[in-house]
């Protein structure tokens, strides 16, 4: 089960605790505003840093191989 499953089912199972209970409000709002197609998954077009050393180095490697049989 994931975190954010975890979280919903206290939140559900404690609710009556919750003396003002924004969370359902903000929960509400967001569902809202994601079926209106504003909120988006976030995407980033920079690779990741471990992807960008690996390839680096994969570049250098392969570089070092070609010059050691020319």
């Amino acid at each position: 089960m994931s975190i954010s499953n975890e979280v919903k089912k206290v939140v559900k199972s404690e609710k009556e605790k919750i003396p003002d209970n924004k969370t359902e409000k903000l929960n509400e709002y967001y569902e809202h505003v994601k079926k209106l197609g504003i909120v988006k998954k976030q995407e980033y077009n920079i690779p990741p840093i471990d992807t960008v050393g690996r390839r680096l180095y994969e570049q250098y490697v392969f570089r070092e191989k070609e010059e050691k049989y020319k």
